[in-house]
């Protein structure tokens, strides 16, 4: 064994049909060796038989760079090849200076800077205004914190530093000598702890990233040995086929295709043309404070990365009460003279690889860098608008869920299928079409945006920074530390401000218009538009697809007139029907829904993203302990598993089944069951987080939190006359409208409207909780109170499925 990694070979002479496949039953060997291969994250390679019909001969492995080969005989066994790839080591070296921020001085930078006289920003205008903060700020921060030249090391052997080099030259130097032995000794134990230095490193790195973050699947890649590239972008084949492999070369190819998507189609002259007044004013006067300064600075992500002005986010954040008189000092500044400063206008552009062959630039998407000051003050300055947004829906339309507060897209998906199984219920089918904008934030009429800004009754003095900000901008792309010849940012909303998502908002606010003229619902989240109309189940399909095709073609029009395309390979038709669907499978704010809303293609998809993701996780054992693992799961498994909860919640426990396998397996490789991951690591089986998931749901409705699209909902039961039965005294205050009344049909009672008449019976202390969260906790406490007093249906406490009269919380009473 390796650290790593681990190859066992040999004819292991075990037979297990599940797991072997090629195999004459299950015997007790076989069961221990894939227990103990599950148990240490080891795959079995092989993948043909070695003796006769049978496979005996096993590779197993927990690296990625393993392949396998079945060849021919000698005597009763075929040769088993397996071949281990092991990369040349290849590096990178990128010279860069950078902070020393932990040794820092950060006391004396607070100080110095609060020392400082500031009050020649109240003359300047607001582009010399924003240079001179960004200087001194600087200048102050160098005399207090120590900066150092480091060459940042890309290698495909990351933990290789310099001194394990210079140890293997010593072995190889001392090859046929005395000293070979003692050469080779050192070489090894320099190595190893070289290595597990680099694990305690990445181990930390993994424990810091945020839930669900992609990073962690790619350093788990590192800590399982696959193959890491030596240079942050590979070479790239240009439009003629040349091959493009220096950086500067690379950043000027992507400087170009990225353009190339900027082009914006010619304006058509048609009824939606026209931006009308929309009757709407913004008559807000929040006047700026200190205190806003500074809290804007501290709400700064300390690690958020570092724009064209190269001023770390880390030093505004940490002198925030020192800096919060020039910041306010620059906003009003900007504010009185409506100039967006001109430093904060240049961008910088990483290439991020998306999917597909990685020399084809256009499968790369780029990742805008700006200025963190430019980013403070469009949050400070946005106090004084974004929260007029959401006090009309006129801003930015009433079904509107994305970078709005309280809304998010699991509402969006509740509200979608709440609706259609409603509407099943009623005898209904839904015509649906989905559509999503090309280029969204890349394509944005400037010149139409600040009519549709006046329209709304923007103030003066705000739309006319908007403008100001709005201007031609400057971008390099950066590789490798080399940047592209200049390119141009113009009729965009630009990616990586704080500015870019609310004005794409207030754009794109008025499309919804073109499909409600004909009686859709138009549901929106950022550029992804999903229209839909009930009708009756009597309505012959073609006219509903002829429905459909007028609303397409309406929303088109729309887009002529703004200057928008609609991407037609994310466009698709569809008749949502128990009974006579129409449409293949499709994909909302990714969720596969098929058009009879069973659910079991989002099942398939859950359980085949989450079972690679497990097995990832599993082979990386070695470097976890039990906590951190589960920990781990909690993170970045289970979240992928719950976005999806309020789409998939009404489906059959046979297809939750395929999704739940998921946790079950986790167990067993963790050896620990149930109960025991409830009350040791806060996790509940999934049937259960799923039911506390969407009582949290109906429980923010309650509150008349949350958008008012599911509270309607969610209401509460109109009362006649005095309660009197023994169960009805017992039930808390506040009971909502039940839809478990015997006439729904079985997919709405198993959905959260039948977790209704839960939420309902209740306990009045788990009810009476103000904030969600809290609601949520509490419920958890009730599972975890009947797990240990041995009640036997724990876990299907909250299930809407039980029959009410026989259910555990009736029981209870």
């Amino acid at each position: 064994m390796d650290n790593m990694g681990t190859l066992v070979i040999g004819d292991m002479n075990v037979h297990h049909e599940r797991w072997l496949v090629f195999s004459n039953g299950t015997s007790a060997e076989g069961r221990a060796l894939r227990n103990e291969a599950t148990e240490h994250g080891l795959k079995q390679h092989v993948k043909a038989p070695t003796r006769h019909e049978y496979l005996l001969d096993l590779c197993l492995s927990d690296m990625q760079n393993v392949q396998c080969s079945v060849l021919p005989k000698i005597a009763d066994h075929s040769i088993v090849e397996v071949k281990l790839a092991l990369p040349i080591a290849e590096s990178e070296q990128l010279p860069r200076k950078v902070w020393m921020m932990g040794a820092g001085d950060w006391l004396r930078l607070s100080e110095n800077l609060r020392e400082h006289d500031w009050s020649s920003l109240q003359h300047l205008d607001p582009d010399a205004g924003a240079e001179l903060v960004t200087e001194i700020i600087l200048e102050k921060a160098r005399e207090c914190i120590p900066e150092k030249n480091v060459n940042m090391l890309k290698a495909k052997h990351p933990w290789l530093t310099s001194e394990v080099l210079e140890l293997v030259r010593a072995k190889v130097a001392a090859e046929g000598t005395a000293d070979e032995a003692v050469a080779m000794k050192a070489c090894s134990i320099g190595a190893r702890e070289a290595y597990n230095a680099w694990i305690i490193r990445q181990k930390q790195e993994l424990s810091e990233l945020p839930r669900g973050s992609k990073q962690w699947w790619a350093k788990t890649d590192c800590l399982l040995s696959r193959t890491q590239k030596a240079c942050s972008i590979n070479a790239l084949k240009d439009p003629s086929g040349t091959w493009v492999r220096d950086a500067v070369g690379k950043a000027n190819l992507f400087a170009e295709t990225f353009a190339s998507k900027f082009v914006m189609p010619e304006a058509e002259d048609n009824k939606y043309s026209t931006v009308e007044d929309r009757g709407t004013v913004m008559n807000t006067l929040r006047t700026l404070t200190l205190h806003d300064a500074e809290k804007t600075l501290k709400q700064l992500e300390a690690g958020s990365a570092t724009g064209p002005d190269v001023l770390p986010a880390r030093i505004l954040r940490e002198c925030a009460i020192a800096l919060a008189a020039p910041v306010l000092m620059l906003a009003n500044r900007i504010l009185e003279a409506g100039r967006w400063p001109e430093m904060w206008l240049r961008h910088w552009i990483v290439p991020l690889y998306k999917k597909k062959a990685v020399f084809i630039p256009t499968n790369y998407r780029g990742v805008h860098m700006t200025a963190q000051l430019s980013k403070v003050l469009e949050r400070l300055l946005g106090l004084i608008w974004l929260p007029c947004l959401v006090s009309s829906p006129e801003f930015c339309g009433p079904n509107q869920f994305a970078y709005l507060p309280k809304r998010g897209a699991r509402d969006a998906l509740a509200v979608m299928v709440i609706t259609w199984l409603l509407g099943f219920q009623k005898g209904q089918k839904f015509a649906l079409y989905c559509s999503d904008v090309s280029g969204a934030f890349d394509k944005v009429d400037a010149h139409r945006l600040e009519r549709k800004l006046i329209s709304k009754g923007f103030r003066k003095d705000v739309l006319k920074v908007i403008v100001s900000w709005l201007r031609t901008r400057t971008a390099h792309v950066v590789v490798g530390g080399s940047k592209s010849k200049p390119m141009e940012l113009v009729n965009q909303v630009f990616q990586g401000t704080v500015w870019g998502p609310p004005l794409w908002n207030l754009f794109f606010e008025d499309a919804r218009l073109s499909l409600e003229l004909i009686s859709f619902v138009a549901l929106v989240f950022a550029d992804d538009l999903n229209a839909f109309k009930p009708f009756s189940n009597a309505t012959d399909n073609k006219h509903i697809i002829s429905e459909i095709d007028i609303a397409q073609k309406s929303l088109h029009a729309w887009g002529r007139a703004n200057r928008v395309t609609f991407d037609s390979g994310k466009e698709s038709k569809h008749v949502l029907s128990r009974q006579s669907p129409v449409g293949g499978k499709f994909k909302i704010l990714g969720v596969n829904f098929d058009c009879k809303l069973l659910m079991d293609d989002a099942a398939q998809d859950v359980a085949f993203e989450c079972g690679w993701k497990l097995e990832k996780m599993i082979r990386s054992k070695k470097f976890f302990n039990g906590k951190e693992l589960m920990d781990l799961y909690k993170a970045h498994v289970l979240s992928f598993i719950e976005y999806r909860t309020s789409a998939i919640y009404h489906a059959s426990t046979a297809v939750l089944s395929k999704i739940d396998r998921i946790q079950t397996k986790m167990l067993r490789i963790a050896g620990m069951t149930e109960l025991e991951a409830l009350l040791l690591h806060n996790l509940a089986p999934l049937n259960t987080r799923r039911d506390i998931a969407m009582l949290g749901v109906i429980h923010r409705a309650a509150l008349g939190q949350g958008p008012e699209q599911l509270r309607q909902f969610f209401y509460p039961e109109a009362r006649s006359g005095v309660r009197s039965t023994r169960l009805q005294l017992r039930r808390h205050e506040w009971q909502l409208h039940e839809y478990r009344d015997g006439q729904h049909t079985e997919y709405v009672s198993r959905s959260v409207l039948g977790l209704v008449s839960i939420y309902n019976l209740l306990p009045w202390r788990i009810v009476v909780e103000s904030e969600v969260a809290k609601f949520q906790a509490a419920l958890q406490h009730f599972v975890k109170e009947h797990a240990l007093a041995g009640f036997g249906p724990w876990n299907d406490i909250f299930s809407p499925r039980i029959e009410l009269w026989r259910h555990p919380l009736m029981i209870f009473r």
